[in-house]
């Protein structure tokens, strides 16, 4: 005869009537919790008002792991150096079903950093800029779509130390030269930095030994004389700021 099936299905022993009169010898069900025990029975019907119940039986649906740690500092922990601009922090998440994984990211100065970007769907992100000779603490916590959180390990950095701009050199004068005009007598020196940091100069010019200063904040590395005094002796310096 043409059978019918009634299915029992729930999370209780004795389950409810979950589908009835169903053609076929399957059901397809829809999402299930994890880590849980079902229950089912199918009783079969006939075209003669016969029902014969089934025997009931159980399964459990699978164990979701939480993410795994967070691996694979860029910068590497204890790292020095790091530039103060455009740095990317990087990292590795892994989940055991290889569930979508989001990201909080901390970081700060403090060796506890507080939550700094939230919900990150990339295992990167990039920082503005830092400070100068200065520690970094960071940690992502690593989120799967069921709800578990694994808390990352905190990592630090140092980023670069800036140093100050060399001594100016070459001066134009030469120092010591002799027959200097009196008129249009223009200064030049070379001003360089370590990181190439933008330059700005203070002038000292006079006919003191020790001279006074005369110009602060010059952008190029040039000064335009006024009228000098003849058969005199000046002096002067540069200093470079970065």
């Amino acid at each position: 005869d043409p059978l019918k099936y009634d299915l029992y299905f729930g999370r209780q022993t004795s389950p409810s009537l979950f589908a009835a009169n169903i053609p076929s010898s399957d059901y397809q069900l829809g999402a299930l919790n994890e880590s849980t025990t079902y229950y089912w029975k199918v009783n079969s019907k006939d075209n003669h008002g016969h029902t014969t119940p089934g025997t009931e039986w159980n399964f459990q649906t699978m164990v979701n792991n939480a993410p795994n740690q967070v691996t694979s500092p860029t910068p590497a922990n204890g790292a020095t150096g790091i530039a103060i601009l455009n740095t990317i922090l990087r990292w590795i998440g892994l989940d055991p079903e290889a569930d979508p994984l989001k990201y909080d990211l901390y970081f700060g100065r403090e060796t506890s950093p507080s939550l700094f970007a939230a919900n990150l769907t990339d295992a990167s992100y990039q920082l503005g800029a830092l400070n100068e000779s200065t520690t970094y603490y960071w940690k992502v916590n690593s989120k799967d779509n069921h709800g578990h959180t694994t808390p990352g390990t905190t990592w630090n950095f140092q980023t670069q130390v800036n140093n100050p701009p060399q001594p100016a050199a070459s001066p134009t004068p030469a120092h010591g030269a002799t027959g200097i005009a009196i008129l249009n007598t223009i200064l030049r020196w070379i001003g360089l930095d370590p990181e190439a940091d933008p330059l700005k100069y203070d002038l000292y010019f006079g006919r003191e030994t020790a001279p006074s200063l005369f110009a602060a904040n010059i952008t190029d590395s040039n000064y335009a004389l006024g009228a000098l005094n003849e058969s005199s002796t000046y002096y002067w310096k540069v200093n470079s700021k970065d």
